[in-house]
């Protein structure tokens, strides 16, 4: 699918301009462009025979459709030139037309072959100038009127790329460029999603050049800079979780009003300067009121920036907790494959499953283990992850070994391993990036280190999860003739340490995406600061009125464009809340491309809605879940410690603490034999927990004749109405006291669900059941008995 550049150019229409300006003493012309997209033709239509004095073209994209540029001097900065036109001829450069001229390049790739210029000497001595990103590079030609050769001035000098993109016509088009890859984001096409990949590299590179060998960022670069390379961060990461997050009720009953107010005041500023004959006049009266629409600004900004923390916070702490209990599940996994590999006779099938279960599974806690690293320390946290992703490409190495590869003899527990391994090292570079990107823009040195290439596959951790764990139960169920209950035992262990995989991936998927979101708004905060001392060095620059209006209506469009950014996201948040209890997205949907009158009629309701998930409605209710105070029980086998037995169903994994405590560990899958026939449509039901009981059978109480501990759920649920109609959410987990007494089963601290109501937890989760060392001895329990108290919904 080809990309459609004439709806991208109608998106992004406000960043452009074409300029033709005559001096008017000498009579000189001096020709502009800037905006997403042009050609050569379109950007010398009109002019005389003779050309302009000056062409200059800032764009993300240029055709090259003519032959030759006449003048004396000549600009062209685009990330891609498509030089399909010329036909394998070089373009021709005839710019002696008042004395020697010059030439100026920076190119990001050519479409149609290598792009090359010939001067008008009659030795016709082509030449090739620089492409690529990495680094850029510029170069300048002089052309001689008494020979028409092209001779180099100039080329990598970064002083000449940082003054080439420090110019308003450039940060015009790299704006109109960040915005066409925003809009193409929201694509699901492949080749969609690459284009933008590839206007959003263009996009930091060039920004983040004004960064290198001791420069300095302007906040206005920097801003930009953020916003491309947090999209850039995140564009491989699937979809597949959705975050809902802890909210704020401030933001939507004040915060988000004083944001449209703000949104507004912009759109009547951009009408001032599309409307108004006189240019002069415009851009005063607009730049005049600048810097007072602005400072309000950052107030709303900086709640948001809070709200946003407190939900890192929350995740942060969620993924530190659940590695824990996946270390834990890591060591009995481990245990049970060593037992039932004193049952498997064949050394092929010995070292194959090595390679692919054992092998793959302990090189995924390398992963998950950076969250270790100290906050702050880039550094240590670059080495860390080198030193996972060397150890899953090594692991990846041995698999390809026994035929994993996608050769004959394929294991599609190989291949099912290599995808999970690939997608991990995936998801720790872009943590990564986020990372950097976050400590660069909080002390304000935004483009100091531009982030690693990201991912060239779109990884979703949770799907390769499933598949992996799809294909080891293939792999384990035939080896039960041989292992029996062994082969159980170490399937029912690697059911739950899968789970917790999922649960800790997809809160990872959700801290970056919230990391690079604060660092977005950081920027953000920033360049509204600085609004007036951007627009002065605009203003000192600018060689004309026009040039002055074009850079204005951009530096105004990018305040328009941050602040209903802001109500966008918030409005996300609220949108995921609301689909988490009811499987759809609110109506009426907020868009980007809405003015700030129709995002004002999408949010009439929204601050009573969330004021009521948050249990603070005037009228004290809360929102409504479907049909509720039913009650189910699930049982599950206790797999204890060191031992092989018989799971005839479910099971919950036993292991000792370091604090001679216990650990139970088990997960509830979405589509679980226990609720067919329980509930409606075979079992298959969203479910909504609103309180639960948690009884050993067999626990040997402690000396009062209790048992005390404390329960946990992971925060990444699922919820549906089955494996094939699911959604995985990653949300704040959930931990409560939990006390009986055993004799007759009397709970006297029962496990509850506190008042917000959005955030009430489904049982399809991974949980954690932690005894002290006085909590009773689980030792000699067989089976666990969670009872629930739900509310649920079936299809239609």
């Amino acid at each position: 699918m080809a990309t459609d550049w004439k709806t991208l150019e109608s998106k992004t229409e406000n960043y452009l301009a074409l300029t033709q300006v005559t001096d008017p003493v000498s009579g000189l012309i001096t020709v502009t462009f800037c905006g997403l997209r042009t050609s050569m033709s379109e950007v010398l239509k009109g002019l005389p025979d003779g050309g302009a004095f000056s062409t200059a073209v800032f764009a993300d994209s240029l055709v090259i459709d003519v032959p030759t540029v006449k003048g004396t001097g000549l600009i062209v900065m685009a990330r891609e030139v498509d030089i399909t036109a010329l036909n394998g001829n070089p373009l021709a450069l005839d710019l002696t037309a008042d004395g020697d001229g010059v030439a100026q390049f920076m190119i990001g790739g050519t479409i149609g072959g290598t792009f090359t210029v010939v001067g008008s000497d009659k030795q016709a001595t082509v030449v090739t100038p620089p492409v690529g990103v990495r680094p850029l590079d510029t170069v300048v030609y002089s052309q001689s009127k008494s020979t028409g050769a092209l001779t180099v001035v100039s080329s990598g000098d970064i002083r000449s790329v940082q003054d080439l993109i420090g110019q308003s016509w450039s940060l015009n088009s790299l704006m109109s460029g960040y915005a066409a890859a925003a809009w193409l984001m929201d694509n699901t096409a492949q080749q969609e999603r690459a284009t933008a990949q590839a206007i959003l590299s263009w996009v930091v590179a060039c920004a983040g050049s004004l960064a290198a060998d001791g420069g300095t960022m302007p906040s206005d670069y920097a801003q930009l800079y953020n916003q491309a390379a947090a999209l850039l961060v995140t564009l491989n990461v699937a979809p597949g979780v959705t975050f809902v997050p802890i909210l704020s009720g401030d933001v939507y009953s004040s915060k988000m009003n004083k944001l449209i107010d703000l949104l507004q005041a912009y759109e009547n500023n951009m009408s001032t300067l599309e409307t108004q004959q006189d240019i002069a006049k415009a851009i005063a009266t607009v730049s005049a009121g600048l810097k007072q629409t602005a400072g309000f600004e950052a107030l709303p900004l900086q709640v948001q920036l809070n709200n946003i923390k407190t939900n890192l916070d929350s995740l942060r702490e969620d993924i530190r907790e659940l590695r824990g209990d996946f270390l834990i599940q890591a060591q009995a996994t481990d245990t049970a494959y060593n037992v039932l590999q004193t049952y498997i006779s064949l050394k092929k099938i010995k070292d194959q499953l090595d390679a692919e279960l054992q092998l793959a599974l302990s090189v995924m806690d390398t992963g998950f283990d950076v969250m270790k690293v100290i906050e702050g320390d880039c550094g240590a946290l670059k080495d860390a992850i080198n030193d996972g992703v060397t150890s899953i490409t090594n692991a990846i190495t041995v698999i390809e070994g026994f035929g994993g590869g996608g050769g004959s003899g394929t294991s599609d527990l190989g291949n099912r391993a290599i995808a999970l391994l690939q997608s991990q090292s995936a998801l720790m570079n872009a943590f990564l990036n986020g990372t950097i990107l976050h400590a660069d823009a909080h002390q304000q040195q935004s483009g100091q280190t531009l982030p690693t290439n990201p991912a060239a596959i779109t990884i979703d951790p949770v799907t390769d999860w499933n598949n992996y764990l799809a294909a080891a139960e293939a792999q384990i169920n035939p080896l039960k003739k041989d292992g029996g209950s062994a082969a159980e035992t170490l399937l029912a262990n690697v059911k739950i340490l899968v789970g917790y995989g999922k649960a800790i991936s997809g809160k990872y998927v959700a801290y970056v995406e919230k990391l690079v979101q604060a660092t977005v708004v950081t920027a953000q905060i920033k360049a509204s600061q600085d609004v007036e001392k951007n627009w002065q060095d605009i203003e000192a620059q600018a060689k004309s009125d026009e040039q002055k209006l074009a850079a204005l209506k951009a530096l105004v469009l990018s305040r328009a464009n941050a602040a209903k950014r802001s109500i966008y996201v918030s409005w996300t948040y609220y949108a995921a809340s609301y689909f988490y209890l009811n499987f759809q997205t609110p109506k009426p949907a907020l868009r980007m491309d809405m003015d700030s009158s129709a995002i004002k009629a999408a949010l009439v309701g929204v601050a009573d809605w969330v004021e009521a998930a948050l249990g603070n409605a005037p009228d004290g209710k809360h929102i409504k879940l479907p049909s509720t105070n039913a009650d189910i029980e699930l049982d599950f086998d206790i797999l204890q410690p060191d031992t092989t037995q018989a799971v005839g169903g479910e099971a919950a994994k036993l292991s000792k603490t370091d604090q001679k405590g216990w650990t139970l560990l088990w997960t509830i899958t979405l589509g679980t034999p226990q609720l067919e026939g329980v509930l409606p449509n075979g079992g298959k039901c969203a479910i909504w927990i609103s309180e639960a009981s948690f009884f050993l059978d067999g626990v040997t109480p402690n000396s009062k004749g209790n048992v005390i501990s404390t329960v946990a759920t992971a925060g990444t649920y699922e919820n549906g109405f089955g494996p094939a109609d699911s959604h995985t959410f990653a949300t704040k987990g959930l931990s409560g006291n939990y006390l009986y007494t055993v004799a007759d089963s009397h709970v006297y601290s029962p496990w509850q669900i506190d008042t917000a109501v959005y955030m009430t937890p489904t049982p399809y989760t991974q949980w954690t059941m932690t005894l002290p060392p006085d909590g009773g001895d689980p030792s000699t329990a067989s089976k666990l008995r969670v009872k629930l108290k739900i509310a649920y919904m079936t299809p239609n």
